[in-house]
């Protein structure tokens, strides 16, 4: 993840006290497919993630010139977004419930015993 030229990367955040952080400030990651979700809000909150920097004033400013400078919204949510599915948060109970490619492979055959 780039945010205005330098890459951050996401592969090793603790999303559990991210997360538990991010609740403390008022910031709902889970809200992020809601109508509720306050997309500036939650980005904002992601660059705090992503630099380490608390002040959510400065977090706003350099996520206003990831802007100026031709970035998007979503270049700071999808690269968040993978990363947290990936550390196991994010899936619904209906999504992980659904059958996955696994569950429809047919049962393999018992190999026969040869006397």
């Amino acid at each position: 993840m780039k945010i205005n030229g330098v890459e951050y990367d996401t592969k090793d955040l603790d999303f559990t006290n991210i997360l538990c952080d991010l609740e403390d400030i008022g910031v709902d990651i889970m809200a992020m497919d809601t109508k509720d979700m306050k997309p500036f809000n939650l980005c904002r909150a992601i660059v705090s993630v992503y630099t380490g920097e608390k002040d959510l004033r400065k977090c706003g400013k350099l996520l206003s010139e990831h802007l100026k400078n031709g970035g998007s919204l979503d270049e700071i949510l999808d690269p968040f977004t993978e990363a947290m599915e990936e550390a196991g948060f994010g899936k619904t109970a209906e999504e992980e419930s659904k059958p996955s490619p696994q569950d429809h492979k047919p049962p393999k055959k018992a190999k026969e015993k040869t006397e």
